[in-house]
C-alpha cells in the first residue's frame, strides 16, 4: 500500500474563489502537448511509480488550475482507494468513487471533479482525481487529464520494464558467478546450437 502524503494547497494552486461560479478552462492544445512533454521529461528518471503518479498528479493541477488534487491506488477485493497523494481532508474525497472509476465501473463524478485511469502491468491501479471549488467543467477538462495521464501510463511501463530488466541480469550474474568453467562451455554451446 503506498504511504499517504498529505500537502496543504498552495494559494496560487486553482485560482478560483469558491464564491464564484465560473467555468473551469482546459488548457489549449498546444500548451496540454508542452506541459505532456515536460512531465515526460521529468518522470524519464524516477524508478517508482507512485511518486512518478504524485509528481504528474501535482504536475497535472497546477496545469488545469484545479483546487484540489488527489492521486488514490485501488486493491484487489477493497471497495475503497486508498489515497497515497492529496490535497484537502481525507474525508473530502469519495474513495468508494475513486476505486469504482480506476476499475472501470461507470461512475459519474460529481460536477466539480475530473477523474483519469492510472494502469499498471495492463490492469487498472489508480485514479487521479482534481477538483474545482465553485466551478462547472466540461468535457474538454476531463478529456484532457486523460490525455495528460496516458504518458504517465506509459512511463509506468518502462518503470516496470526496467525494474524486471534489472532483476533478470540481477539473476544471470549470480548464475554465472556460480557456474564452473566447463559448464559455462556447455550452455554457451546449448545456446548457439538452439539459435542455428
Amino acid at each position: 500500500m503506498a504511504k499517504a502524503t498529505q500537502r496543504s494547497t498552495p494559494a496560487g494552486l486553482g485560482g478560483l474563489s469558491p464564491k464564484e461560479s465560473v467555468p473551469a478552462r482546459a488548457p489549449g492544445e498546444i500548451k496540454l502537448f508542452k506541459a505532456i512533454d515536460e512531465l515526460r521529461r521529468k518522470l524519464r528518471p524516477m524508478t517508482e511509480p507512485e511518486r512518478a503518479m504524485s509528481v504528474a498528479t501535482r504536475q497535472a493541477a497546477e496545469l488545469f488550475g484545479a483546487d484540489a488534487y488527489c492521486f488514490a491506488v485501488t486493491t484487489p477485493g477493497v471497495d475503497l482507494a486508498d489515497l497515497a497523494t492529496f490535497t484537502g481532508a481525507n474525508q473530502s474525497w469519495d474513495r468508494q468513487l475513486l476505486a469504482g472509476f480506476a476499475r472501470g465501473e461507470r461512475r459519474d463524478p460529481p460536477n466539480a471533479i475530473a477523474l483519469a485511469r492510472v494502469r499498471r502491468r495492463g490492469r487498472p491501479w489508480g485514479v487521479v482525481g482534481l477538483r474545482w471549488d465553485g466551478a462547472e467543467l466540461n468535457w474538454d477538462i476531463r478529456n484532457g487529464l486523460t490525455q495528460y495521464i496516458n504518458p504517465a501510463n506509459d512511463m509506468l511501463a518502462e518503470i516496470e520494464r526496467d525494474r524486471i530488466i534489472d532483476v533478470r541480469s540481477k539473476i544471470d550474474r549470480k548464475i554465472m558467478q556460480q557456474l564452473r568453467s566447463r559448464d559455462l562451455f556447455y550452455q554457451i554451446l546449448d545456446g548457439l546450437r538452439t539459435l542455428i
